[in-house]
């Protein structure tokens, strides 16, 4: 298995790369306290998804900081969310837009 290049689009062809949609952060040093504006939505507020299952109206449950990517996640109602205590789907602000109620 090789490496990628990443300034030869050519060689990325073909290949799932879901990661690359998040921002690249050179220093993963832990920021457990947020900092930067507040999260845009709220516990109760209407939410659809930008990307798979649009159609569908959703709720935020939980609003936190991830103290590795220094940005606000919002745990979402979905079905994964009965699997368990431990497990709590969640999103980044820029995968979720508002919906009026």
């Amino acid at each position: 298995m090789g490496f990628f290049i990443f300034d030869n689009p050519k060689l990325l062809e073909g290949h799932n790369l879901w990661w690359m949609s998040y921002p690249k952060i050179e220093n993963r040093k832990i920021k457990p306290k947020p900092f930067g504006p507040p999260p845009k939505y709220s516990v109760g507020d209407k939410i659809r998804f930008t990307i798979k299952k649009r159609e569908r109206t959703r709720e935020i449950l939980k609003v936190e900081w991830h103290s590795h990517r220094y940005e606000w996640v919002y745990v979402v109602e979905t079905s994964a969310t009965d699997l368990g205590k431990d497990f709590e789907p969640y999103w980044f602000e820029d995968k979720l837009e508002y919906v009026d109620a």
